[in-house]
């Protein structure tokens, strides 16, 4: 509702996609606090975006891979919507 009050049209339009919570290989939730990997590793391992949005996609159980953030936000609602 701060949207609302803000008078943020954009925002009002936004679709938000909620995964699965994201585990290790233990079965235990993901965490920076704890050590775990977090973005910034994979950048500074060089990974492309490319690499990035497809390491996202198997860890949320999707099979599938894509090219650019858009086949991203794409394919995450489109699972969504089909929920």
């Amino acid at each position: 509702m701060l949207a609302h009050y803000l008078e943020d049209n954009g925002f009002l339009k936004s679709r938000f996609y909620h995964h699965q919570l994201l585990t290790g290989s233990g079965g235990e939730k993901l965490s920076k606090t704890a050590g775990d990997i977090s973005l910034q590793h994979y950048r500074n391992q060089g990974l492309s975006a490319r690499q990035v949005y497809n390491t996202i996609l198997q860890m949320c159980g999707y099979t599938e891979s894509v090219e650019n953030a858009v086949e991203l936000g794409n394919l995450l609602l489109n699972k969504a919507n089909r929920q």
